[in-house]
């Protein structure tokens, strides 16, 4: 028995020996050409987050984000999947991003190189309506450049009694027409009542609305919307196809968490013709 077992053990040191001479000469390589570079490096997953970012597009001074990725390493294609998730935190909430990129590994080159890259995808939004909401005072005058019915346009919205089981706030706001330069014509305003007035000012209860469908991100949310209309905004035109007007309302356009403008006050739309009386010719008529 020791005998044999003597005999087995030459062997294996023969076929080891013999192994590595043949490797030498023959100058082999039997290394996995994948070892090694299982995952892509740092640098290339820093890059990926660069491009990232910036197709986002948010600046440092509207939100602040933080960022993991994952790595899914295929060795038989020499090939790593990197999944990117960011988080953007900003004032009223935050949403989450996603982005997949699969690298191909050249050996010869020794460099990772795009094989297939994903679309950015929104996973997560998350909207803090009471910190939107709740007591606030948004304030804006117009200044040039803007639409020529906002240029010189002011007003104040302060927000109080915000319920969140009802969704509604109450708005208190006051609006003032801006200085139409359209042939020396003048902007006015009319309350509800069409009451020709200096500015609209008021307290009007708002209902928040959550629209349906996709976002601006491509999320299932679609956020949510104020729209209140308080009066009329109007442009003596002077001539017959009377003057032309829009309505103005208190609004939210809460479509994104991070860079949201708060309420504001004014038109809601294009001024489009009324086809009646201009308001100069009315005056002169009564």
């Amino acid at each position: 028995m020791k005998k044999h077992g003597g005999a087995i053990v030459f062997v294996v040191l023969l076929m080891v020996v013999g192994f590595f001479f043949f490797k030498d000469e023959l100058h082999i390589d039997i290394k996995n050409p994948f070892a090694g570079k299982s995952e892509v490096p740092d640098s290339v997953v820093e890059e990926m987050l660069a491009e990232t970012t910036d197709s986002i597009g948010y600046s440092a001074d509207e939100a602040t984000y933080t960022w993991e990725a994952k790595h899914t390493p295929d060795r038989e294609q020499h090939q790593d999947t990197v999944e990117l998730t960011l988080v953007y935190s900003g004032e009223y909430g935050s949403i989450t991003f996603k982005r997949a990129q699969t690298y191909q590994y050249y050996k010869e080159n020794d460099i990772w190189d795009v094989c297939e890259s994903g679309d950015l995808e929104t996973t997560d939004i998350q909207w803090d309506l009471k910190k939107l909401l709740d007591g606030k005072t948004y304030t804006k005058t117009y200044t040039e450049p803007c639409a020529d019915w906002n240029n010189g346009a002011s007003y104040t919205v302060t927000l109080s009694d915000l319920n969140l089981n009802a969704m509604t706030v109450t708005a208190t706001y006051s609006y003032t027409p801006g200085e139409s330069e359209y042939n020396n014509r003048n902007y006015y305003v009319t309350n509800l009542k069409g009451q020709e007035v200096n500015k609209l000012t008021g307290t009007v209860e708002c209902h928040i609305k959550q629209r349906e469908g996709l976002n601006s991100f491509g999320g299932l949310d679609g956020g949510f919307e104020i729209q209140e209309i308080v009066g009329s905004l109007w442009l003596d035109a002077d001539y017959l196809y009377g003057d032309w007007g829009a309505d103005v309302a208190v609004y939210l356009d809460f479509n994104d968490p991070i860079s949201c403008s708060g309420v504001g006050a004014g038109p809601i739309s294009d001024l489009s013709a009324t086809y009646s009386l201009p308001k100069s010719i009315r005056d002169f008529m009564s």
